[in-house]
């Protein structure tokens, strides 16, 4: 191809560029986010609880303490060991805002106490505190009852060694000797009883054991940070992902005519987009901006022919959704002011994408017979066939021949090509514009076009790829090396056009008039064609 490929070098690396770009500034951000966030680390302590013992008064069992924990003991130190109350002298001690959990160990006598602070080294001191406080609070609490309990076995001494006193000092009644002995034994007693309590006051704080001091938890997981850089880095990679693809579909696409450097002729002007109504053609002189672009290039695609002769001309698309059916339409209509034109809706027959089919845009009955019933029919095509079928429009001297009944398929087109469709067309002595299929739909688009008098490849603004038109000029150019004309166009993406109203009097697609039987009695029949006729 002259001047050069169509498609730009380097599309490929400048999107992987652009997705490690983003992934990189994606990571970035997202490793600043997350640093920003407020880390927390928490730190456990594990105490073991005991229920205070008690002091007997027996010589030989001086402390005695609880062989069981009662589970309502476990329950009320969890509570406070939990309470706002305990949290509140916890942070007072540290001096940071902190949060405090306590929960029982299995079904065990151990408590765990859990610390949460904005930084490890305030978690453990939280932690540490929490067991201290807790360990002061049960020795006091021991330490004041044992004191009230020897204070009031203190009192009792007293109160029996004075009777003591008082009954060996009496001189009005001999002593009774029972009495003394009862009292020196309440005496002994109390003495033993006082012993115990000093002793066990000297061990008031085994009520509570720290099985394990402040011990900081891993963390689960990855910190905030590298969890922010790699989500980061993820996003960006999709953002970037999605914005070269879009680059790349933007950049390898049809812009305009300054990207088909590499054809030979571009035929001017570009087929604007119009408003739904502007797609039909009328009996009217070309009056909207779509029909006089499409007079404009229909007078330079057939410069140079003889008027006095028919002209086959077939539109062939260079990839989907490139306008080709409404091209199709507008040049025949345009060709239509010097005499009669067959417009053959011949990418009708191949399934597509769900554009508007050319049948619809120009108002005819898309579900009469057409082209799919002659290539069942398995006969030569011949130019009674045509004449049989084609449709009149609106347009005085157009008529359409549809894709007809059923659905078709690529097959069905090539095998109307080899059993002499062009030919049979010709033979009508009508100007022909066929609207052929793209050429990734049918092998039989480029058969048309070498069987033609003109070729035109068209492109649309946005929607078709400089790669498909450079595949495209090569897979039409003729066995002299000449191209095919390129006509660019700016499809309406994304909308269909809408069905136009049927002139008065035709019947609603896919019904069949009165009393036809059907295409074998069309053809046998021998109706006379509405329009046209051999120039």
């Amino acid at each position: 191809m002259r001047g050069g490929k169509l498609t730009r070098l380097g599309a490929a690396q400048v999107a992987l560029a652009a997705v490690v770009l983003a992934a990189v500034v994606g990571g970035v951000v997202g490793g600043l986010v997350g640093s920003s966030r407020p880390t927390t680390a928490t730190a456990t302590t594990l105490l073991a609880l005991q229920q205070d013992p008690t002091v007997s008064g027996n010589a030989d069992a001086s402390l005695q303490g609880a062989s069981d924990v009662s589970e309502g003991f476990l329950q009320t130190e969890l509570v406070y060991l939990g309470s706002d109350q305990f949290l509140a002298q916890v942070e007072e001690e540290v001096g940071s805002e902190l949060e405090l959990e306590a929960s029982r160990v299995t079904q065990s006598n151990v408590a765990q106490v859990s610390v949460t602070a904005d930084s490890a080294a305030a978690a453990t001191a939280g932690a540490d505190a929490a067991a201290a406080l807790y360990v002061d609070r049960r020795t006091t609490q021991a330490t004041e009852r044992l004191d009230a309990q020897a204070s009031t076995v203190q009192e009792q001494l007293d109160g029996v060694l004075e009777q003591l006193d008082a009954a060996q000092a009496s001189t009005v009644l001999p002593s009774d000797a029972g009495t003394t002995q009862a009292l020196q034994g309440r005496y002994e007693s109390l003495l033993t009883l006082s012993t115990n309590l000093a002793v066990a006051r000297e061990s008031a704080g085994q009520g509570v054991q720290v099985v394990q001091t402040a011990v900081l938890d891993e963390a689960d997981g990855l910190s905030p940070t590298v969890v922010g850089v790699v989500l980061g880095a993820l996003l960006g990679a999709l953002l970037g992902a999605g914005a070269a693809a879009l680059w790349r579909q933007s950049s390898s696409t049809v812009r305009g005519e300054s990207d088909l450097a590499g054809a030979e002729a571009v035929l001017p002007p570009r087929l604007p987009h119009s408003a739904p109504g502007d797609l039909v053609p009328t009996a009217t002189a070309a009056t909207t901006p779509l029909a006089r672009a499409a007079q404009r290039q229909s007078v330079q695609l057939l410069a140079g022919r003889d008027e006095t002769l028919t002209a086959v001309v077939a539109l062939v698309g260079a990839g989907p959704g490139a306008g080709t059916s409404t091209a199709a339409l507008q040049h025949a209509a345009a060709m239509a002011g010097r005499g009669p034109v067959v417009l053959v809706c011949a990418g009708d027959v191949v399934p597509g994408t769900g554009a508007s089919p050319a049948s619809t845009l120009a108002g005819v009955d898309a579900g009469a017979p057409g082209l799919l019933d002659l290539a069942r029919s398995g006969s030569v095509v011949t130019a009674d066939d045509v004449a049989r079928l084609r449709q009149a429009t609106a347009v005085g001297d157009l008529s359409v021949l549809t894709a007809g009944t059923g659905t078709g398929s690529p097959a069905d087109l090539e095998h109307l090509v080899n059993r002499g469709l062009v030919a049979a067309l010709r033979a009508t002595g009508a100007d022909v514009v066929v609207d052929a299929p793209s050429l990734e739909r049918s092998g039989a688009a480029p058969r048309l076009a070498a069987q033609a008098d003109a070729v035109a490849l068209v492109a649309g603004v946005g929607t078709t790829s400089r790669a498909d038109v450079e595949v495209g000029l090569r897979a039409l150019a003729r066995a002299d090396g000449a191209q095919p004309a390129v006509l660019v166009t700016e499809p309406r993406t994304g909308r269909r056009a809408a069905a136009p109203a049927r002139p008065a009097g035709r019947p609603a697609a896919g019904a069949r008039p009165a009393g036809d039987a059907g295409l074998g009695a069309e053809l046998l029949e021998g109706r006379p064609s509405s329009t046209g006729g051999a120039r």
